[in-house]
């Protein structure tokens, strides 16, 4: 289901996303999920939280998405991010299908490097994928 994006009375004048957002960062709703709401016009700094699934191979898409949990918002010192790969069972595909789909993953392994470059963990994070690497795509992106 969709929320509203025009006024409502029993949203108190705002259109139900609006009201959402606005509980949210009240503090009201401890938790928000989501298809695509780090896009573009989500303004929702006080997110010290978030679980990206099907995080976009667009880099400014991701920037964009990860720029917006990392905002600046009183008492908010730091933001954890939890970026989902999927690691396909390349035993079971045939060789047309293991390309592409090593394709894929060779995109995330890039997106989730030049994200770990900046966390606090990087030397952690990039250890992971690395390891990621060699053992699913033989150390070659």
């Amino acid at each position: 289901m969709s929320e509203g994006v025009t006024p409502n009375k029993h949203f108190n004048g705002l259109s139900e996303r609006e009201y959402i957002l606005k509980e949210f960062s009240g503090g009201e709703y401890q938790a928000l999920v989501a298809m695509k709401c780090l896009d573009e016009g989500v303004d929702i700094p006080p997110v010290r939280t978030a679980i990206l699934m099907s995080n976009s191979g667009n880099p400014r898409e991701y920037i964009q998405r990860i720029g917006r949990i990392l905002r600046r918002y009183p008492g908010k010192n730091e933001s954890t991010i939890f970026d989902i790969i999927v690691i396909p069972s390349f035993d079971y595909l045939t060789p047309e299908l293991r390309d592409i789909e090593r394709r894929i993953f060779s995109k995330e392994v890039k997106r989730y490097e030049e994200i770990s470059s900046i966390a606090i963990n990087n030397a952690e994070a990039l250890k992971l994928i690395s390891d990621l690497e060699i053992r699913f795509l033989g150390g070659k992106k």
